[in-house]
């Protein structure tokens, strides 16, 4: 890889970076907001925002939460 090749590169790398968290995935939910590149915005517009950047899914399909409400895995209190 030639020098252009990779100033490129470390510039496509460090504008990335500002929409990715800064921690790996984890199994459970903790503190660390993933959405932090977004944070100016409401939280429904950054998921918004997010699944058109990233093409990352905010909400599961009505029909997922539909079976998780029926099998009451979910429940509304």
């Amino acid at each position: 890889m030639n020098a252009s090749s990779r100033s490129w590169l470390t510039r496509a790398l460090e504008h990335a970076c500002h929409f990715l968290p800064a921690q790996a995935p984890l199994e459970v939910f903790v503190h660390h907001n993933t959405l932090h590149a977004f944070e100016h915005v409401p939280f429904h517009e950054a998921l918004v925002s997010a699944q058109e950047k990233l093409g990352a899914k905010g909400y599961l399909s009505t029909k997922r939460y539909l079976e998780a409400f029926r099998s009451g895995r979910i429940d509304v209190g």
